[in-house]
């Protein structure tokens, strides 16, 4: 069993319901401790399973800022009748707000599975795929387990297309002529994982991104969309 701190920062109505739906969830087990602050709910020792961890980076936001927190959903999940625990899930749907001239820190929390609180380098990109698609930088957000950052068992790679010759962690240059025939040179490399490390066939694929957005892989790195793996993104 594992003690799990989260910090949850959304409107009020929404810290309402949220405390409601807690209360009843964990009433017969005494291991839920909710506090309030301004804007805020703090809710500690929250019991549950190895299997369904919830990291969250705890971060504190200017009082002047509480009225722009972005806003977030939250839902509890398979909890039976007995109110016995069999999955504890809170799903935070992110939005980032661009404030101008203004120190603040974002936050972001999401769920993920971990079996006897190993997270792996699959869970980890799993993870880091929903928090990017939601626009949050991988270097905005953090993943910590009872305080401690949580980071993900390494998978090895094998191979690197193109130029498999060259040293696995080199990056080779393209060139890409634009339709008005300006030339753009970007550097990149495709690296593959040993057997047994590879993501679910729901998350694999080539993902490029240009200037912080999606960008066509097929088009732009002349790859087969027919290559097993690929997927076309246009």
């Amino acid at each position: 069993m594992s003690d799990i701190s989260i910090r949850i920062t959304a409107q009020e109505a929404e810290l309402d319901a949220l405390i409601a739906k807690l209360d009843e969830a964990m009433a017969k087990r005494d291991a839920l401790l909710i506090t309030r602050e301004v804007g805020r709910v703090e809710v500690e020792g929250v019991v549950v399973p190895p299997e369904m961890l919830v990291g969250g980076e705890e971060v504190e936001l200017p009082g002047e800022l509480e009225d722009e927190i972005a806003e977030m959903e939250s839902r509890i999940v398979g909890l039976d009748e007995d109110i016995e625990i069999q999955q504890y899930k809170i799903d935070l749907l992110y939005q980032r707000a661009y404030r101008k001239q203004l120190d603040y820190t974002d936050q972001v929390f999401a769920a993920i599975e971990a079996a006897d609180g190993d997270i792996t380098a699959v869970d980890w990109k799993l993870l880091q795929t929903q928090v990017e698609v939601e626009a949050v930088e991988a270097d905005d957000f953090t993943i910590t387990l009872n305080d401690a950052p949580v980071l993900p068992t390494p998978r090895g790679l094998v191979f690197a297309w193109p130029d498999p010759d060259l040293d696995i962690d080199d990056l080779v240059t393209h060139t890409y002529i634009t339709d008005d025939g300006r030339k753009v040179a970007f550097q990149y490399r495709i690296r593959f994982t040993g057997p047994g490390q590879h993501l679910s066939a729901s998350e694999r694929g080539v993902r490029v991104y240009a200037h912080k957005r999606l960008a066509a892989a097929p088009s732009l790195l002349d790859v087969r969309t027919g290559i097993h793996g690929f997927r076309n993104t246009e």
